[in-house]
């Protein structure tokens, strides 16, 4: 749908032809509001009805009222118990809007609770009204580019009638800004990797980007060749789709800090000549939605004008075989000069993350984070839930954790013990691409570390767990999630 969010109901005229969404709280007055709405509604539930919304485990009463004011009711109650997490509104929204396509309204309006009634859950009450309005965003987002026969569209406004937040319209300016963010990089994310190659991935960050007042920089394979990114080249050199090296810089006026970030661009994965199998291989389209991630977060950041200088660097290349593919057993260099013995052909993106660290760091940057889809192994830790982040600095993963609990885009530390560098020596060159069976997810983040100059000041964020679809959520159903955006938007906002 073509979403308009209001902040305020300026004319009673609103409700016609309106949906109505009101939230009670399951305490002792839900009786007395609920019976209380009825009436001035005009609405006469029978009392089977009014008896399964007051005391069953039914949360949602739904009716056309055959009134002028309003055309359409839904009633969702809120239960306040260990199971309330501040992902509710964000999970309800994302489940209904998709309703508001068939059903014949073309405005919505919500009314949320007293903020203080959720002020356990959402002790910054601007966090209501944020997570509702992304909610919305990620229900209706859909990705139907290659199907003849579309659903439908039409445009809708949503209205809030008793936004308790001040600055609303601001706060409604930045989460549509941020969701926008979030819609190009699950566009890429879903795009096919047949169409989206390495040179698409850089000509539609491009085209998005530079309007928004971000510097873009496309190095093709020749400019590799000159800058002496061997693993990048190394990875993507097979491939009729050539490798390329996109470079954005975002540099507001008073920037309080300046930050990096790294993200895997991997746009096709089929494991090279350590194949994988075709189960294996069919989302790896996905395999670049760490690079992704970091396109839409710089993006964020500048739609929205933070205080933050942000570089992000994504290598983007395809991991297929032909005569000239990388082999198991091979030495490489990067671009720091450090050799890598390549056991595994499948561990692809942690090579082309060395050249792009390394280049990182001539940066110096304040913070320095990569993100990727590195490893089943953190899968296998952490499920589909939530991403791993590795660090030596215990604020940086504080600061995203709160992010990550803010969000709902959850992340989990793993240890970064030195014991684990020992997994990785090669007798052959400075250091192997992958290590034993056991501890996968980490020796992949120690391989990274060893090309970043200021480890206390660096974070690796393995994300190959949530950032492809998955059943835990509606918004995560059908679609690639675009994971990681909104979790570095928030980090990034809450810099000091």
């Amino acid at each position: 749908m073509k979403l308009k969010i209001n902040s305020d109901i300026k004319s009673k005229n609103v409700f016609k032809n309106a949906g109505l969404i009101k939230f009670f709280v399951d305490d002792d007055s839900l009786k007395t509001n609920f019976q209380n709405i009825l009436k001035e509604l005009n609405l006469s539930f029978s009392s089977e009805l009014q008896k399964s919304f007051l005391t069953e485990d039914v949360n949602e009463i739904s009716t056309y009222t055959g009134l002028e004011y309003p055309a359409h009711v839904r009633f969702i109650k809120i239960k306040i118990d260990e199971k309330l997490t501040n992902d509710f509104f964000r999970e309800t929204f994302a489940s209904q809007i998709e309703d508001y396509r068939t059903i014949s309204v073309q405005k919505l309006i919500i009314e949320i609770p007293k903020k203080e009634e959720l002020s356990e859950i959402f002790p910054i009450s601007s966090f209501i009204s944020q997570s509702i309005i992304e909610g919305i965003y990620l229900g209706d987002y859909d990705f139907e580019v290659y199907k003849t026969k579309k659903s439908p569209q039409k445009k809708f406004d949503i209205y809030f009638n008793n936004s308790q937040d001040d600055n609303f319209d601001k706060l409604i300016t930045e989460t549509v800004s941020l969701m926008d963010a979030v819609y190009f990089t699950r566009d890429l994310i879903n795009e096919p990797s047949n169409t989206m190659t390495p040179k698409e991935l850089a000509e539609r960050t491009k085209k998005k980007l530079i309007p928004n007042k971000i510097k873009v920089t496309v190095w093709n394979k020749s400019q590799l060749v000159k800058k002496g990114m061997s693993a990048v080249l190394a990875v993507g050199s097979s491939s009729e789709s050539e490798p390329c090296f996109i470079e954005m810089h975002y540099k507001p006026s008073k920037p309080k800090k300046k930050i990096v970030l790294v993200g895997k661009g991997v746009t096709y994965d089929t494991g090279g000549y350590s194949i994988k199998s075709t189960s294996n291989m069919i989302d790896m389209k996905a395999d670049m939605a760490g690079g992704a991630s970091v396109i839409g977060a710089v993006l964020s950041a500048a739609m929205n004008k933070l205080p933050i200088e942000i570089i992000a660097l994504v290598p983007a290349v395809e991991n297929v075989i032909s005569g000239s593919a990388f082999k198991p057993g091979d030495i490489i260099k990067s671009s720091s000069g450090k050799s890598i013995m390549v056991s595994n052909t499948d561990a692809e993106g942690r090579l082309i993350l060395a050249d792009a660290l390394e280049y990182g760091n001539k940066f110096k940057p304040d913070f320095m984070i990569d993100y990727a889809t590195l490893t089943g192994a953190c899968v296998v830790a952490l499920g589909e839930i939530a991403a791993g982040i590795f660090s030596k600095n215990q604020e940086l993963i504080d600061m995203f954790k709160a992010a990550g609990d803010n969000t709902f885009e959850r992340i989990w530390p793993l240890p970064m013990w030195d014991e684990y560098s020992e997994m990785i020596e090669s007798d052959l060159a400075d250091i192997d691409n992958t290590g034993p069976r056991w501890g996968g997810a980490i020796t992949a983040a120690k391989f990274l570390e060893f090309f970043v100059d200021n480890k206390k000041n660096w974070a690796h964020i393995d994300l190959a767990g949530p950032s492809l679809k998955n059943k835990y959520k509606s918004y995560t159903k059908k679609y690639d999630p675009g994971f990681g955006v909104r979790l570095t938007y928030q980090f990034l906002k809450e810099i000091k």
